[in-house]
């Protein structure tokens, strides 16, 4: 057999009302050496609703199923929940609030000191200041 990487991705982007913005995306891949077939796929839904000019709030949800661990390095399904909340405080600033939750059924996720658990959670808080 040739070695070979195949990859397909399909994106749908809908505007539903003026505030409200919604996004669907797959991919499928597989990659061929020799004799091994290592297939992956996965698929995100985004939403993000603009409850005023400068407040918005967005939802995200992914999941990617890897089955042969040739892309992650562990055979898994790995997903990911996010909640965002926009603030635009000045013209030119921008304020994010992400929480996320990450989630396999596998334990990938290092806790350190040689422990692994098969979720977390992480919260970041981020300003862009736009020129």
């Amino acid at each position: 057999m040739d070695a070979g990487e195949r990859f397909c991705r399909f994106i749908a982007n809908w505007q539903i009302t003026e505030q409200l913005y919604v996004n669907l995306n797959y991919d499928y891949g597989y990659e061929r050496s020799g004799d091994a077939l290592a297939v992956w796929d996965g698929v995100s839904v985004m939403g993000r609703y603009s409850v005023t000019s400068d407040i918005a709030v967005a939802v995200r949800f992914e999941e990617f199923h890897d089955r042969d661990g040739w892309s992650s390095g562990v055979a898994q399904r790995l997903g990911e929940g996010t909640l965002t909340v926009e603030m635009r405080p000045l013209a030119f600033v921008l304020t994010r609030l992400e929480l996320r939750h990450d989630f396999s059924n596998q334990s990938v996720f290092d806790l350190g000191q040689q422990q692994f658990a098969a979720s977390q959670s992480t919260l970041l808080a981020g300003v862009v200041i736009e020129s």
